[in-house]
């Protein structure tokens, strides 16, 4: 499989799609794509439940199946308010062009896209939990991991009602009767005694233990295919991110670059990550959560911030 692909993984609110947005103002970036049953192939390989070969076979046969549908304008997201919507990429005229340009037995003969010049960024969730079948599949991918303070993340999951109910990106396996998200998986036996604010914060905690150690292998790696970054600083200074992630995946920015960074500028992100604002966040979450539970959240934003300054995220 030749397609470039580059990946963007985190935890849910931790700014991937903010991160999608980004990626497309890089040159020869297609429509930013999404495949929820890659999640749930890696998450089944993971725990076993899928065999490695058939895992792989299913991934790539997936990804190849989106980008080719993508390549022919079909099922394209044109919900407006999405950050991931084809009419919030600066290419946008041409992906239309797509929709409309093919007809009758024109549509076979039609080659859209030159897949040397372009580049498929998709989102992903949680990969670096469940990490294995992903390199084995594509082992040319290039992955940007987006990191976030665990006090917004709980807060998030909680102020947005995103909760632990039946998401759609939190697949779920189903024990002696009872449905819990996979990430509750080491725990479900208590999933359903503990409060709203504790299950989320067990979960985020699985999430950051699992993900970790995978992170600093590949970083150590010489392969370079992995960069983090955090929601922190593309809020603080997303130019130099922009030069960090440029480098990283060997695409420049497009001149509709600047256009994008002055109005996230306006936009005031930074003004969410604020001392301030996370101490407020923090009185309201110890008032919703269990005395041990409040502090594992006060140990995982300590191991953040040491993790945060060791690969300078």
């Amino acid at each position: 499989m030749s397609v470039r692909f580059q990946f963007i993984d985190g935890i849910t609110r931790s700014g991937k799609f903010w991160l999608a947005e980004l990626i497309t103002y890089f040159e020869g970036m297609e429509p930013v794509l999404h495949e929820p049953v890659l999640d749930f192939i890696s998450i089944k390989a993971h725990y076993g439940e899928l065999d490695k070969t058939s895992a792989v076979d299913l991934f790539r046969n997936i990804v190849s199946h989106k980008c080719f549908i993508t390549s022919i304008g079909r099922n394209l997201n044109t919900r407006l308010d999405d950050s991931s919507s084809i009419y919030r990429h600066p290419r946008r005229a041409d992906f239309l062009n797509r929709v409309h340009q093919m007809r009758g037995a024109e549509f076979e003969k039609i080659k859209t896209v030159n897949f040397d010049e372009v580049t498929y960024p998709m989102l992903a969730h949680d990969w670096l939990s469940v990490w294995g079948v992903q390199a084995a599949a594509l082992p040319a991918m290039k992955l940007i991991r987006v990191e976030r303070n665990p006090i917004d993340l709980v807060y998030a999951w909680y102020d947005t009602g995103i909760g632990l109910k039946e998401m759609v990106f939190a697949h779920r396996f189903t024990k002696d009767g009872k449905s819990v998200p996979w990430f509750a998986n080491d725990f479900c036996e208590n999933f359903e005694s503990q409060s709203e604010v504790d299950r989320i914060i067990n979960c985020i905690a699985h999430l950051f233990d699992t993900a970790f150690p995978v992170m600093n292998d590949l970083l150590n790696s010489d392969d370079g295919n992995l960069l983090v970054t955090s929601y922190e600083r593309l809020g603080e200074d997303m130019s130099a991110e922009v030069e960090r992630i440029s480098s990283h995946i060997g695409l420049r920015p497009i001149p509709q670059m600047t256009g994008f960074l002055a109005t996230q500028e306006k936009k005031g992100r930074s003004r969410l990550i604020v001392d301030e604002a996370r101490t407020r966040k923090l009185e309201s979450l110890k008032a919703m959560t269990s005395r041990d539970s409040f502090a594992k959240l006060q140990t995982l934003v300590e191991r953040y911030k040491e993790f945060a300054r060791t690969i300078n995220c």
